[in-house]
Formats: structure tokens, C-alpha cells, sequence
């Protein structure tokens, strides 16, 4: 008996572990807590170099499955990110346009809040942003 239970239990033990490889490889890794959607504003550096980047907006994020969106990068031709890297509360993501250029997103999550900042390259020029937010329930 003692043997089958040591089976049962290793058995169990082995299921746990490769279900948690597999959820885990599937979409990249998650940024702990940072899945769903935020909705954020973004406040420009009073330096920025590129034209059109001296007013705040909003925008809302995702983070679903390990992929990252923004609603107003997407609509200028972004697409979403992959393979969404995290560590303890923290993620860092680059959007890319053919047009457009780069945009590198540094984010921490604290619960239900969200920070960091947006650096968008285009050109050799850089504009720099301020990200604060809150999850949207």
C-alpha cells in the first residue's frame, strides 16, 4: 500500500508540474498581476522631440495570454506584442510599426495600479511619456 500511494502521490505531484510548464509556455510569460485591461494616461516630457507628442491622452492596455495591446498604438499601426516578459510586478514590452517606429513600454503593477513610463523611437527621435493607470474591473 505505502508503495502505490508514494506512485499516486509522485504521479500527482509530476500532472501539477507539467500543467504548469504547459500554461506557462503558452503566449509567453505573464507579468504577475498585470493581465487584463488598464486604462491609463500618459503625460509627454516637456523635451520630447517628435511632433504632435506635447499633450497627455489615454489609452487603455491589455495583457491577455501573454500579449500585450494598446488601443491607440494599434490604431497607428502597432502591433501587439508577444512573449510578454515580467518579474515580480514589473514588464517591460516593445511595439513595433513599419511606419511608426518603436514603442518600449516599462510598466510595474502594484494591485490595481499601474505605472512607468513609454519611450517611443522614430527617426533617431525620441519622445518620452509617463504611464499611470488603474485596472479596469
Amino acid at each position: 500500500m505505502r508503495i502505490e500511494r508514494k506512485v499516486a502521490l509522485a504521479s500527482l505531484l509530476l500532472s501539477v508540474m507539467l500543467a504548469s510548464a504547459v500554461a506557462g509556455a503558452e503566449g509567453g510569460t505573464r507579468p504577475q498581476g498585470a493581465e487584463g485591461r488598464w486604462k491609463v494616461t500618459l503625460t509627454p516630457n516637456e523635451k520630447n522631440a517628435l511632433p504632435g507628442t506635447n499633450q497627455a491622452y489615454e489609452d487603455e492596455l491589455a495583457f491577455v495570454r501573454g500579449t500585450f495591446t494598446s488601443q491607440v498604438n494599434q490604431k497607428q499601426g502597432f502591433a501587439a506584442a508577444t512573449g510578454v516578459a515580467g518579474e515580480k510586478g514589473s514588464v517591460t514590452v516593445e511595439q513595433k510599426s513599419d511606419q511608426h517606429g518603436v514603442a518600449r513600454w516599462e510598466l510595474s503593477v502594484q494591485g490595481d495600479t499601474i505605472a512607468g513610463r513609454l519611450t517611443w523611437t522614430k527617426s533617431s527621435k525620441k519622445a518620452l511619456f509617463e504611464v499611470r493607470g488603474t485596472r479596469i474591473p
